[in-house]
């Protein structure tokens, strides 16, 4: 879950960076309304978004951290392992700490969030209601400046009655209605709630008002075409503060940005290209913060075995393929499977496939491989080690054997030499009867050297479906 919430945090401050940096200052309101929303709501899914890097592999690349039978078997049995005496991973004080700061925050803004809409509703019981065209005007005792909210205006009931409104200001606000801009403001109120901790929000809550200002500035410029008398209105409401985390003010700093851009001019083709750019950008971003992980796609090995110019005879292959039938098994769902011969039916195997050619050995549905080279040294990092620890998320193998992810809290990352992370889909979780989604076998420093050391005095030929392979 960390990991997933720094990827949340990360991309939403690339998102709204590329915004500030190249967006903001373009006149394509509209655009940058729904990119905003959007890529609010993209950062917290990318780090969801699984993306799969082919990587092919030879036969003597494959490996294994047991023999073949062995994971046949333990797949057969549901992964039988044994499990180290340790105590229970216990919550740490400072976790408890942070788990109670958060929910004393998120407690209080709810609080917060409930109370704000609460007194709209009371300030709407309290007033006097018209209904125009659609919309309601919620006329209120002593307001400082008309603002709107879903489909109400809120208008100073002495100042309308004596028609003291300037009509801009009205349609100003009516453009916020219509537009539906209270319902952005809504969801960031209700996101900010809960995910107070992400520094970017305020950016992104400040860009969000400031362009719906622009929106509705840009309606009511269409409307009367008359920029001087609307800015000077707007100088004169400078100040005026409106008590509601839901309705925007009006402050020098937005008043100023909103006449800096009521001036500015966008070329058709500068707007398009603004546009455009952000998409390569967004899959960069994806690229970065998205799951990535290796799919194994077998390829051929041009030296997978030996041949003879001849190829075996039609005794040896018929001989090699009782052989095999001594160790074929049915899965469930009727799958071909295969157990480790003896060394005695291996050794004949081996000798026997050696000497067919490559035809002959093309034909075969189980085939005889190259004892396989060691896995090269690869450590995790410290951050990804600390995320092994997470049970909902990770299976840990440890020196071929499965272990609780606490046990991991006895190690440190450089104590490993060598670590592989694979995707659990579901069928396989189905199938092992595991809920998390990655299994990560790793071998510590001693470990590894004993398995190198091994692996390179193995030279005996190793039997597995063809169908690891793929055909060239």
């Amino acid at each position: 879950m960390t990991v997933y919430l720094i990827n949340v945090i990360l991309s939403s401050g690339l998102f709204i960076a590329l915004y500030l940096i190249m967006l903001q200052k373009v006149k394509i309101y509209h655009f940058n309304r729904w990119y905003l929303i959007l890529t609010l709501v993209i950062s917290f899914i990318i780090p969801l978004i699984e993306i799969e890097i082919p990587n092919k592999f030879s036969p003597n690349q494959l490996n294994y951290s047991t023999p073949i039978n062995e994971t046949v078997e333990q797949v057969k049995s549901g992964f039988e392992y044994s499990i180290p005496e340790t105590k229970e991973n216990q919550i740490s004080l400072k976790t408890y700490i942070v788990y109670c700061i958060y929910i004393l925050v998120t407690s209080l803004l709810f609080i917060r969030f409930v109370k704000n809409i609460k007194s709209l509703q009371k300030l709407i019981k309290s007033s006097d209601l018209i209904v125009k065209n659609g919309y309601k005007i919620i006329l209120v005792q002593d307001i400082c400046t008309p603002f709107g909210f879903l489909n109400s205006i809120f208008l100073d009931k002495e100042m309308f009655e004596n028609i003291q409104i300037e009509t801009e200001i009205l349609d100003h606000e009516l453009a916020h209605v219509n537009q539906g801009h209270s319902y952005d403001i809504l969801f960031l109120e209700f996101l900010s709630t809960f995910f107070w901790f992400n520094p970017f929000l305020p950016f992104y809550k400040r860009s969000i008002k400031l362009n719906h200002e622009f929106l509705a500035d840009d309606e009511v410029l269409n409307k009367y075409n008359n920029i001087i008398q609307y800015q000077n209105l707007l100088i004169n409401k400078i100040g005026l503060q409106i008590n509601n985390v839901f309705t925007s003010n009006f402050n020098y700093s937005f008043t100023k940005k909103r006449l800096q851009m009521m001036n500015k001019q966008t070329k058709f083709w500068n707007a398009v290209l603004a546009k455009f750019s952000t998409f390569p950008i967004i899959f960069i971003i994806i690229a970065l913060f998205g799951q990535i992980g290796q799919s194994q796609v077998q390829i051929a090995d041009k030296q997978l075995t030996g041949e003879t110019i001849h190829g075996a005879t039609d005794a040896e292959i018929a001989e090699y393929q009782e052989i095999l039938k001594k160790y074929i098994f049915k899965t469930k769902k009727g799958a071909k499977g295969i157990n480790n011969p003896s060394e005695k039916d291996r050794a004949r195997l081996e000798v026997i496939f050696l000497t067919m050619s490559k035809e002959q050995q093309a034909k075969q549905e189980f085939i005889m491989v190259p004892p396989m080279k060691p896995f090269d040294k690869k450590s995790p990092s410290k951050m990804e080690f600390d995320s092994y620890k997470n049970s909902a998320m990770y299976g840990v193998w440890l020196d071929g054997k499965k272990i609780k992810n606490s046990v991991l809290n006895n190690y440190q990352s450089s104590d490993i030499s060598h670590v592989f992370v694979s995707k659990l889909y579901g069928n396989a979780q189905k199938t092992i009867g595991y809920k998390y989604k990655y299994q990560v076998d790793m071998m510590t420093q001693s470990h590894y050297e004993a398995y190198r050391k091994t692996t390179l005095a193995d030279k005996k030929y190793f039997l597995i479906p063809a169908s690891f392979y793929s055909k060239k």
